[in-house]
């Protein structure tokens, strides 16, 4: 997996949570664990662990990041080339 951006979802006060930008991918996931992949047009890559029961929707072109299908939305991209979810190589 190619090198990006690592966030993962921190619980914030009461029920929110926002997602945090992680510096050594040892401390973003374990390996294995499904992350989201998010491609922008410029070529970099943003790799996002929402948890098990991450969730990601697309309406009007805009792909909305969750940790759940209920919860609130992490992180909007209104410019985006490629999500997949793939499996977290340690890298």
């Amino acid at each position: 997996m190619a090198l990006g951006t690592y966030y993962y979802v921190v619980e914030g006060t009461g029920d929110s949570q926002y997602l945090a930008q992680v510096k050594n991918s040892g401390a973003f996931a374990e390996t294995g664990t499904r992350v989201l992949r998010v491609i922008l047009p410029t070529g970099v890559t943003h790799l996002i662990n929402s948890g098990a029961d991450g969730f990601e929707d697309v309406q009007y072109g805009v792909l909305s990041v969750r940790s759940s299908a209920e919860g609130p939305v992490l992180r909007y991209y209104r410019d985006w080339a490629l999500s997949e979810r793939v499996p977290f190589d340690g890298k």
